[in-house]
């Protein structure tokens, strides 16, 4: 009797998992294109920021504008332009037309495995989301569990090779406040800083896949107070103010970022993705080193308000191709644009002197910044040691 091949068999498993996976994704593949709508980017243009100077991402300071024909209709990006390789792979694997490459076939695995797990993912997020709310009221401060919950049951399941660092000087004691028995995985922690001490710098709080060309950062806004949550992503407007809260950190490392990609993958697209993300809602925001152009979205919704309160799935469809940008993302057309010069966020006048630094930058992973003192005021010692002059 002829023993079965081993290769055959993992082959033919690997086939079955695959062809599961499609029929899984195939339930919310049908997302009307529509609804990336949502997703669109405005061009910002940067007025004043303290990019010259040595702060911390967390005091960075940025007066953006967003750039409008004739001052008045902002000019927009389509999501579905800049990520349509995306597009034309959930297409694809809706509707069968194409045989997936293997890169391709493990970024829908990815996606669909999510999916068909998400009510889990949902009940631990919104656990943690509401042990923090009631802890808040008793003044206790456990924002961080915020950022690990979203590290560990969102983008990190959503990232490539499910792989994701959270900045250590976040880590808590115990293990993961959602506690279901669904979860048995450890958070990673780890170093997380980017930038230059003489400039902007700082720790980012998630990254994934760290040290590659896929890495993504993204900032948690931890103090979000939103209760205005939306039915579903098409019942969303405007009506709040649109501000998440962490816009200029976001910005500040989304730059930093570029340039440190742009250093060490020069070959590669150069606009690069940051998420910022809240308890509620997120922004996408990209920044094109090469080009000096920066893009954000609207805040777009997390969840629905609903009784159960389920994650809206063209949100999570939307991180997804955010965190695979690599394999998804087309870049600016830059050849298209007329007057490409009026959409340019002007960084390089902002950082003066320092720009030929940001274009160095290349370490990632940085665990500790040297102090640096920032003497503004006169002390004592500079009173009775200075010199007088002559009037």
């Amino acid at each position: 009797m002829t023993e079965p091949n081993p290769k055959k068999r993992r082959s033919t498993s690997n086939t079955g998992r695959f062809e599961n996976c499609v029929k899984v994704l195939a339930k919310y593949a049908c997302i009307e294109k529509s609804l990336f709508d949502y997703a669109n980017f405005a061009f910002l243009k940067i007025s004043d920021c303290n990019a010259s100077q040595n702060y911390s991402f967390t005091r960075a300071k940025c007066n953006i504008v967003e750039i409008a024909e004739n001052h008045e209709v902002p000019l927009l990006l389509k999501f579905t332009d800049v990520f349509s390789k995306g597009i034309q792979l959930l297409t694809a694997a809706e509707n069968n037309t194409r045989v997936l490459d293997g890169n391709e076939k493990t970024a829908v695995m990815l996606l669909a495995s999510y999916l068909g797990d998400i009510e889990q993912h949902e009940k631990s997020l919104r656990k943690v989301i509401s042990l923090v709310a009631e802890e808040k009221k008793e003044e206790k401060s456990l924002d961080n569990h915020i950022t690990i919950a979203l590290a560990d049951h969102l983008l990190g399941k959503l990232a490539p090779g499910n792989s994701y660092k959270i900045d250590s000087h976040l880590k808590t004691s115990g293990k993961d406040r959602c506690a279901f028995d669904h979860y048995k995985q450890d958070s990673n922690f780890g170093c997380t800083g980017i930038g230059n001490v003489n400039a902007w710098h700082g720790f980012i709080d998630v990254v994934s896949n760290q040290g590659s060309p896929d890495s993504v950062g993204v900032v948690v806004a931890t103090s979000d107070d939103d209760e205005d949550e939306t039915d579903d992503i098409n019942s969303f407007t405007n009506g709040k103010e649109d501000v998440i809260g962490y816009e200029d950190q976001a910005v500040a490392q989304t730059i930093v970022f570029s340039f440190i990609q742009r250093k060490r993958h020069p070959s590669l697209c150069s606009l690069i993705p940051n998420i910022l993300i809240s308890s509620s809602y997120f922004r996408i925001i990209m920044y094109d080193s090469v080009h000096d152009i920066l893009l954000c979205t609207a805040p777009i919704p997390l969840f629905a308000t609903n009784e159960k309160k389920k994650l809206i799935t063209a949100s999570v469809v939307i991180l997804w191709m955010v965190l695979h940008h690599r394999q998804f993302c087309e870049g600016i057309k830059t050849n298209m644009i007329v007057d490409l010069d009026n959409i340019k966020l002007n960084f390089k006048e902002q950082a003066k002197d320092k720009y030929d630094l940001y274009l160095n930058l290349s370490d990632v992973g940085i665990c500790s910044f040297p102090s640096m003192y920032k003497k503004c005021y006169p002390s004592s010692d500079s009173i009775y040691g200075g010199r007088t002059i002559t009037q």
